[in-house]
């Protein structure tokens, strides 16, 4: 009841009951379904070994667990951005996929939100097994309210050359606090859905998204033009991402982003060339 109907628009990939009658009958689940993912032979870090290893080539730095102090605009310009010890005076460009509440504090002068805008945490319970395979299907969907976890997925699955051979890892999501109770409780329940049995956990651990998912509160959509409209104003800044355009987007259409900023940058395109690319962003369907 508190969710906006946004949510729906971006995140269901049919239209209505119609659409989906009209591709049961005529096999047509192409709009609404993949019959194949690609994926990295060697799991997702693969591919951003070879995005590090592309810009060290071409002379640029990564700079990893930056506390960031200040944003600091001046004459409609990001001046300069302040982070640990350091201070990079006027860069060409700014893009931040910093989440849009964490961004605010940082900007000066400073970008009061209400709150409208707030993101759910994601807690990811890695269970290392001792047998070669979990799951039948790469991930799969619990949303059932007596299960409290909602979905777990196998990296195996994907590509067997993220485990070992007579191991596996999966993963379970959820979004409840971790605790000894409650992480019993989710062994028990893996157990019901016939996942795995206790004695085949050789060890676990956790890894915590504070911000993984932008919650679409009703009314959320006039704040976040608000103050997404003020920040853009500034010229040589743009916001990118789920967490900054508060976009529900996965991992392919993030890649997407990426290459369309690319293009507005290298083409020196107008502001308004950006707002049309946005609306394009926003039609971006979820296809499982």
């Amino acid at each position: 009841k508190e969710l906006d109907a946004e949510l729906a628009r971006r995140r269901v990939a049919i239209s209505g009951i119609f659409q989906l009658i009209k591709s049961v009958l005529f096999k047509d689940t192409k709009k609404i379904s993949a019959e194949y993912f690609y994926y990295p032979e060697k799991g997702m870090i693969q591919l951003f070994d070879l995005l590090k290893k592309k810009i060290s080539d071409n002379g640029g730095r990564i700079l990893l667990n930056q506390d960031i102090k200040e944003i600091n605009v001046k004459n409609n310009q990001i001046e300069h951005i302040i982070f640990g010890k350091s201070k990079i005076v006027r860069p060409d460009y700014m893009i931040s996929t910093i989440p849009l509440d964490s961004f605010s504090k940082m900007l000066n002068p400073k970008i009061d939100l209400d709150q409208k805008i707030s993101y759910q945490r994601l807690n990811i319970i890695y269970f290392v097994l001792n047998k070669p395979k979990a799951l039948n299907d790469c991930w799969i969907f619990f949303p059932e309210n007596k299960l409290i976890f909602q979905r777990v997925s196998e990296q195996k699955a994907f590509s067997p050359n993220t485990c070992p051979k007579d191991k596996t890892v999966i993963m379970v999501e959820t979004t409840k606090d971790i605790n000894e109770e409650t992480m019993n409780r989710i062994i028990e329940q893996l157990e019901k859905v016939n996942i795995l049995k206790k004695e085949e956990i050789e060890e676990h651990f956790v890894k915590s998204i504070e911000k993984a998912y932008p919650i679409y509160k009703k009314g959320f959509l006039e704040q976040l033009n608000k103050l997404i409209n003020n920040v853009e104003s500034i010229d040589n800044f743009y916001l990118l991402g789920r967490q900054s355009l508060f976009n529900y987007n996965n991992m392919d259409q993030c890649w997407d982003m990426a290459l369309k900023i690319k293009e507005q940058i290298e083409s020196n395109k107008t502001r308004k060339d950006w707002q049309k690319t946005k609306k394009y962003f926003d039609n971006y369907r979820i296809v499982d």
